[in-house]
């Protein structure tokens, strides 16, 4: 079994912060995202749209809705305006 490497140079840090969900409400909505459109989380970066995996306007609502079951109050516009994970 091989570790992982940690980040030595603030490059690789920033590389991982680009890319790995950075707050709790990133990562659910990760995962949301990756259960709505059958992908895995983890190719999923934080710098993605939903549209570069499929996602379209049927997989904004539906997204706006496991949002809202999750207590998280997100709509459709929302989500259509700022279709990056991140934001």
């Amino acid at each position: 079994f091989k570790s992982p490497s940690v980040p030595s140079t603030n490059k690789d840090l920033a590389f991982l912060e680009s890319v790995y969900p950075q707050s709790t409400e990133e990562a659910i909505l990760q995962q949301l995202w990756a259960n709505l459109l059958h992908v895995k989380p983890y190719e999923i970066d934080r710098t993605d749209s939903i549209f570069s995996f499929g996602g379209d306007s049927v997989s904004i609502i539906l997204l706006a809705q496991r949002c809202r079951q999750e207590g998280y109050d997100l709509n459709a516009n929302q989500m259509f305006n700022t279709p990056i994970l991140k934001d």
